[in-house]
Formats: structure tokens, C-alpha cells, sequence
């Protein structure tokens, strides 16, 4: 992670405290472009789903984040896949929603 010089300073459980932290918020910065994009995009045809899709998801982040830094990688777990079913469902909620644009343009458009 690049915090060899930090490493120097302190203890080898400082550091892999400090070290799950960075690995958390890192993490999370991976992934918060793509689900807002997904919710933001989805409110459109599906505003009360994405919504609670949202909200779990942010619950699911915050189970991620205590259980990284509190337990370590392996207490990751419950909210790394809660995270990712979240994500999975706004998926499968933009394909409907393709689906469902494309639907009603062909019926609109009957000559």
C-alpha cells in the first residue's frame, strides 16, 4: 500500500490496523463511482427500487467497514456479499430497464 515508511515508527499491529483502514477506503473508492452510476441511471424507470437498493448497500458498506477494521479480512465477509447482491440487483435493475425503454418506444412508434 505504500506505507513502508510509516512501518519504520510503529508496531507491526499498528500497522496492520493502519494498513486494514487504507485497505477499506480504498475499496470503497473502487466501487462508489460504479454503484452511483447505477442507482443515479436506475431512478430514472425504477426510483423506489434503486432507492432501497441504495440504502441497503449503504448498510452493507457499513457492515464491511466495521467488520474490516475490527475483525480483519475475514470479518469481511457478510457485507462484502451483501455489497455485491446489491450491486448484482442494480444490474439486473438496468437491464429491465433497457428492456422496458425499448418495449414502450416499439410501442409507440406503430406506423
Amino acid at each position: 500500500m505504500g506505507n513502508g515508511f510509516f512501518s519504520k515508527n510503529i508496531t507491526y499491529a499498528q500497522w496492520f490496523k493502519m494498513n486494514n483502514n487504507l485497505r477499506v477506503h480504498y475499496n470503497f473508492l473502487e466501487h462508489v463511482p460504479l454503484v452511483t452510476t447505477l442507482i443515479l441511471v436506475n431512478g430514472i424507470i425504477l426510483p423506489t427500487t434503486s432507492l432501497v437498493i441504495g440504502i441497503i448497500y449503504i448498510l452493507a458498506r457499513i457492515a464491511f467497514t466495521i467488520g474490516y477494521m475490527i475483525g480483519g479480512p475475514n470479518a469481511r465477509l457478510p457485507g462484502a456479499l451483501t455489497g455485491t447482491l446489491c450491486t448484482l440487483a442494480l444490474f439486473g435493475c438496468s437491464i429491465y430497464g433497457i428492456y422496458y425503454t425499448f418495449n414502450e418506444a416499439s410501442k409507440a412508434v406503430t406506423i
